[in-house]
């Protein structure tokens, strides 16, 4: 039977790898190409003697062929002309390329769905599905078997990934097990690796305390099952698997186990911090990643053991150097310690160590503050805003001498530092503390306001360059860096790789994040935070002046009594017709009129502090955080020049 063929559409080079026949009585697909199905050619049949189905059936086809030949093809599109050209063609008609480029394209990107997913889990509503979208896969998977053929390696290794994304880690292991068992495909490092991510992925997501036992223990079953077919498997061990499994360890809590793990993957004695483990035979000591550095120092911080966090810290981040093989030795006698070394017996030194990022202060700042160490806990928020400028002024160097070979940069103060030492202050009360936080939040209000300025001309200097390669846009970016979330893919952590590029756009993104969640910070929870504390203290010393006890002064050295009038101006409470309307005791400090007692009124602590609180009549000692913006101060000047004209 003749028929004309006409082209709807001329797809890219790819669109000659599948071509779909088509007869009167059956639809038939025969791939002419033996490579892996990258596209498919979209044809239009036109037959006045075809019958209206196979017409619907052409039409259907044609319709998925589109939705698939898109650059970026809409999963909810392509689901749903993949299930129209199911419901009237049948499954041996369709090639099981198209089944497994479907597989791919009906759901939505696993970097999607992972926030999607976490935010969900943080609201009130009651659960969910873990996956929302885990019949669309199961469909596929069946009509894959349905036409005769065998998922692949690579099929199920998308829906691990997918589960990943998720923390769906009961769905990894029922795809695990389907795999190995009922396909007798062979799972490899990866396939483990991407089980282990799913398990500690939901370990690290918000769960109800009724289901916290049920799901630890869920977890720590399938991660012994893996972890005892990795070992069947005969394969090395990789430095994926065992992140993983010291980032599911952390959430348990087991501190033998880790310790052994640490012990035997990467030859660190947590007890010896400074000691090396020789690797026994057959046994490969893995390299310290960042990823592992930050989850040793959370799983230390869980134990509450402080001095052993801090010298893990420094031990793990600054280790001895190469040199330091030729001052010790292995072979020295009972009787004489001391001499030569001798370097044929001595083993070379190379200690386990790791560069630290933001997640790695975040991590030590957050479990200082929680142990009430103030010393440590102002110490490394000062190295950390140290090496926020070492590396900014690192990276303009980079930009300015080699744009081609740029380092990115992966520490960077953050709004997140600073409040773990707020908590610490406003819980013991600290107003020393407090101010030196408010220092800090505004030097890096300053510092990142002034290398968004730098970052923009920068940019703008590229825009309007003739030359392409002076562009910053072609190297690896600075601002990729791990503040975001702890609980990304372990081997994101490594060293960057050449794929991942600089964009000097997104380096200020996030420059423009960190400013604004700063300045919120500041304004919404430091100045209340801090007006709250100097009010509580004002009033606590208050008490002590109308009792008729001493108060230390700094401008007399010593501790002397005051009268209650002039305590009121050494506190600069705020006077209005003569009444010091902040002081305990005045109407609007929430006094009750009448009660008993020598301050002339039992005043309500409760009511004053929320009166404080709200008012915030405080105004600090130094300029505002916007001052330092030159838009700020010109409108600033701009207005006072204004007012004075309109007085005179």
């Amino acid at each position: 039977m003749q028929r004309s063929i006409a082209h709807l559409r001329i797809a890219p080079a790819w669109v000659r790898s599948c071509t779909v026949r088509f007869t009167a009585r059956r639809l038939s697909a025969s791939v002419l190409s033996p490579e892996p199905f990258p596209g498919i050619v979209c044809r239009d049949l036109h037959d006045a003697s075809s019958p209206p189905h196979d017409v619907r059936r052409e039409r259907t086809f044609n319709a998925l062929v589109n939705s698939l030949s898109q650059e970026t093809p809409d999963s909810s599109e392509v689901w749903a002309c993949y299930v129209d050209c199911t419901n009237n063609i049948d499954h041996h008609d369709i090639p099981l390329e198209i089944h497994q480029n479907v597989l791919r394209n009906c759901v939505p990107d696993p970097s999607v769905l992972r926030p999607t997913a976490a935010s969900g889990m943080r609201d009130d509503a009651p659960p969910r599905a873990p996956y929302v979208y885990e019949a669309r896969l199961k469909t596929v998977i069946r009509n894959i078997r349905l036409v005769g053929e065998t998922p692949t390696l690579d099929d199920y290794h998308y829906i691990l990934t997918q589960f990943a994304a998720v923390g769906h880690y009961t769905g990894s292991i029922q795809v695990y097990n389907e795999l190995k068992h009922v396909h007798k495909l062979q799972p490899t490092d990866r396939t483990v690796a991407l089980c282990l991510r799913s398990i500690a992925h939901r370990l690290s997501l918000p769960m109800y305390r009724t289901q916290r036992q049920r799901t630890m223990a869920d977890a720590m079953s399938s991660c012994r099952k893996l972890l005892e077919d990795f070992k069947s498997l005969d394969a090395p061990l990789t430095s994926v698997v065992l992140d993983l499994t010291i980032r599911i360890l952390k959430e348990t809590g087991d501190e033998g186990v880790f310790s052994q793990i640490m012990k035997m993957g990467y030859g660190i004695d947590l007890d010896n911090l400074d000691s090396t483990i020789a690797p026994s035979d057959g046994q490969t000591i893995l390299p310290f990643s960042t990823a592992a550095l930050n989850t040793t120092l959370d799983m230390l911080g869980r134990f509450g053991n402080t001095s052993r966090l801090v010298q893990a810290f420094e031990v793990l981040t600054q280790p001895l150097p190469p040199q330091a093989s030729h001052l010790y030795s292995m072979d020295f006698d009972d009787e004489d310690d001391f001499g030569v070394v001798n370097p044929a017996v001595t083993p070379p030194h190379h200690s386990p160590h790791a560069s630290p990022n933001t997640t790695t202060y975040n991590i030590l700042l957050r479990h200082l503050s929680r142990a009430g160490h103030t010393t440590f806990a102002r110490h490394y928020l000062l190295q950390a805003s140290r090496l926020d400028r070492t590396a900014d002024r690192t990276l303009r160097a980079q930009l300015y001498h080699t744009p081609e070979d740029v380092a990115p940069v992966q520490l960077a103060i953050n709004r997140e530092m600073i409040l773990s030492l707020l908590g610490l202050a406003n819980r013991s009360k600290d107003l020393t503390l407090m101010r030196f936080v408010g220092v800090i939040t505004r030097r890096a209000y300053k510092r990142k306001t002034q290398d968004i300025h730098h970052y923009t001309q920068l940019e703008e200097r590229h825009l309007h360059s003739s030359t392409p390669s002076s562009s910053s846009d072609e190297h690896p970016s600075p601002s990729e860096r791990s503040s975001e979330n702890s609980d990304n893919d372990a081997s994101s952590n490594e060293p960057p790789t050449p794929s991942k590029r600089f964009k000097l756009s997104i380096h200020l993104a996030v420059l423009r994040k960190d400013l604004n969640d700063i300045s919120t910070f500041y304004v919404d929870e430091y100045l209340p935070a801090y007006a709250r504390l100097n009010q509580r203290i004002k009033e606590r010393l208050g008490r002590r002046v109308r009792n008729d006890k001493d108060v230390y002064l700094s401008t007399e050295g010593q501790r002397t009594k005051v009268l209650p009038e002039s305590w009121t101006g050494i506190v600069n409470y705020k006077m209005e017709k003569g009444v010091a309307i902040d002081a305990p005791g005045s109407a609007d400090s929430g006094s009750r009129t009448g009660a008993k007692g020598p301050m002339g009124g039992n005043w309500s602590r409760g009511l004053a502090t929320i009166s404080a609180a709200r008012r915030c009549d405080f105004v600090p000692l130094i300029p505002p955080i916007g001052y330092f913006d030159p838009s700020y101060r010109r409108s600033r000047t701009q207005r006072t020049l204004e007012s004075r004209h309109e007085g005179r």
